[in-house]
């Protein structure tokens, strides 16, 4: 979950030197230790001293890239709450598992998320608490820990990722067919009754998004705008309400124990040619929910893709719950990408 707009309000400055994050109540350290090695990123945040409390941890990756701000850019950050923040790289506890000697930083220029090298110097933003706000942010799905060269280690006592497991635990079945053909659901769910998965569709049990099940859905590739037309004007499984995904809702399909997301999609049997560029799962899945208005977004995996870059299109319906303070569930709390 990208921290899309940050209205003031979303943040109090406790004036100890730590900020707390209304939406999800992750009170945030205010300063800037420095940069330093992933390793020592990890036991600086755990051996922290702040604001009368000692169990900070470094944040994981969905964590981190809750307060960025696609409204600000260099420092894409409120820096009235965090006036020293840097447009550079910060840790994450998350590992990078498909080349585990890295770890997956936020670029705070403009809040995107990449990777680097673990023995390289980066800043550090510690966190503790969460999970009692507006917004429940769910795990990112990392189990394992490595060390900064790449090898697997025991994870007890790292404050890695893989360790805290921070977030909402993942549902199980993450996600469910219902198999449909060109008129809308099969009146038998235990088969494909047109033995055709480009008309079928997928709901995610963590986030309640339906999502078309072939990942390739116009077979082939397009450009940004083309592509938002095609979702508007798709009609499936018995709906015509698609539209573009938007950043958080793709990024809510990452699997950070996964070394490829899109071969990990694939191989739940759920969804159906998934497509990757140099391992990452491409921004370009379609999926409807019945909650909310609309909303539409630019697309990032790890870096934006412009809207003349062709790449595989996929698309969301005209309704949906996620966009952070913007769109709430109908009853209760429902984790957020």
């Amino acid at each position: 979950m990208r921290g899309g707009q940050s209205p003031s309000q979303n943040f109090i400055d406790n004036g100890d030197g730590t900020v707390t994050d209304n939406r999800t109540e992750l009170i945030w350290q205010q300063g800037e230790p420095g940069f330093m090695a992933w390793d020592s990123a990890l036991s600086y945040c755990e051996g922290l001293s702040l604001g009368g409390h000692s169990d900070w941890r470094l944040p994981n990756i969905k964590e981190l890239e809750s307060i960025t701000d696609d409204t600000r850019w260099n420092p894409a950050i409120d820096t009235a709450y965090f006036p020293n923040a840097s447009a550079a790289f910060y840790w994450s506890s998350t590992t990078g598992p498909y080349d585990p000697d890295y770890a997956w930083v936020v670029v705070c220029d403009q809040g995107h998320v990449g990777d680097d090298g673990k023995g390289d110097y980066n800043y550090v933003r510690c966190v503790r608490g969460g999970q009692s706000g507006l917004i429940d942010l769910p795990r990112t799905g990392q189990t394992k820990c490595y060390d900064s060269a790449g090898t697997e280690i025991s994870c007890a006592g790292t404050g890695q990722d893989g360790e805290i497991q921070a977030g909402i635990a993942w549902p199980d079945p993450r996600f469910t067919i219902t198999y449909c053909d060109g008129n809308g659901p099969c009146a038998n769910q235990s088969s494909d009754c047109d033995q055709n998965p480009s008309t079928d569709v997928v709901t995610d049990n963590l986030t309640g998004l339906m999502w078309a099940r072939n990942g390739n859905l116009p077979n082939g590739k397009m450009t940004w705008y083309p592509a938002i037309d095609y979702a508007n004007n798709l009609n499936l499984s018995g709906h015509s309400d698609w539209r573009f995904s938007n950043v958080n809702e793709l990024d809510s399909l990452r699997n950070a124990d996964e070394p490829n997301t899109a071969t990990w999609l694939n191989n739940t049997q759920v969804f159906n040619s998934a497509r990757t560029i140099t391992g990452h799962l491409l921004r370009s899945l379609a999926l409807r929910t019945t909650h909310g208005p609309s909303i539409c977004g630019m697309v990032t995996w790890p870096y934006s893709i412009t809207a003349t870059f062709s790449t595989y299109g996929r698309c969301v319906p005209d309704s949906m719950t996620l966009l952070i303070l913007t769109i709430l569930p109908t009853s209760g709390r429902q984790a957020k990408p």
